[in-house]
């Protein structure tokens, strides 16, 4: 997940761990300051009605859970100076990172998970309205970059628009920085739709998280292709934290990534490599990110 890109980063464990790996995450766009961090701890307190206590954390331990999530906020890392002593994309870039082998990648249909229960977008106006309130001032560029005309419904070009925003671009952009910052850097693609027959109707794809049951082996039911996913997926990553490097003399040569060559492989019925993968419409959420700091 993308909290192992931030051990990736952090200072105070390195030499702890020798491999690395980040399912469906990166952590390069931009990251919360310790003064963020601070006025968002101020309005969740005064969200729960713990502001005027005389002791402010036993009152925040007897607030229940749900009331907590409730308030909203977000419980992420922050550049605290410390922990994170600078915005990930900053450590890369100079160097300043647990440099260790490093596999990154996403799913195929990262949004879907997302949409569980919303009600789908049917038509264009209902689309771009559905952009703007996901995406605001840059929902038309959104729009040009994930046309509806180019999906099966204006529905899937939200759920695609969204997860590649949230997870698939940010992945590959934290691939791409630490492969410049010299890690030896192993990128891909989870494209198989999980079969379970309880999920079927929600039409998931190859949803957030599918890729887990196939690394742990926990799949069940499933086809003799599922199987054989599961065993070379389960290659590769024993593979990586044996000796740093996921091929071996019979698997498919899973190429570094480079951004030059730009390459991944993709985890599927048949296994592949891909070259430019949603490079496209990556490079728009990478400008999008890039605005974030300036």
């Amino acid at each position: 997940a993308f909290d192992t890109c931030f051990h990736v980063v952090s200072p105070g464990i390195r030499g702890l761990f020798h491999r690395a790996i980040s399912e469906s995450g990166g952590c390069t766009t931009h990251q919360d300051s310790a003064a963020d961090g601070e006025s968002e701890a101020e309005s969740l307190v005064a969200a729960v009605g713990c502001a005027a206590s005389p002791n402010v954390l036993q009152c925040l331990r007897n607030v229940p859970v749900a009331s907590l999530l409730g308030a909203g906020g977000s419980f992420n890392p922050i550049v605290d100076g410390g922990v994170l002593p600078d915005q990930p994309r900053a450590l890369f870039a100079a160097g300043r990172f647990n440099n260790v082998p490093y596999i990154l990648g996403s799913n195929a249909d990262e949004g879907t998970l997302f949409f569980i229960g919303v009600r789908p977008v049917t038509t264009q106006v209902a689309y771009l309205a559905a952009l703007h309130d996901n995406f605001g001032d840059i929902a038309d560029q959104v729009a040009d970059v994930y046309p509806a005309a180019n999906f099966a419904s204006p529905q899937a070009a939200l759920v695609r628009a969204f997860g590649d925003s949230l997870l698939v671009c940010p992945t590959y952009d934290s691939a791409r920085r630490a492969a410049a910052g010299g890690a030896d850097v192993y990128l891909y693609n989870f494209a198989r739709p999980i079969p379970i027959p309880q999920l079927a109707s929600l039409h998931l794809g190859a949803t957030h998280g599918a890729e887990i049951a196939y690394v742990f082996g926990s799949l069940d039911p499933g086809t003799e292709a599922d199987r054989q996913i599961a065993l070379a997926m389960q290659g590769y990553w024993t593979r990586m934290a044996d000796n740093g490097n996921p091929n071996s003399e019979g698997a498919l040569a899973w190429p570094r990534y480079q951004d030059v060559s730009d390459e991944r492989i993709n985890f599927d019925t048949e296994i592949s490599v891909l070259s430019g993968f949603r490079r496209t419409e990556c490079e728009f959420w990478w400008s999008v990110y890039d605005q974030e700091f300036k």
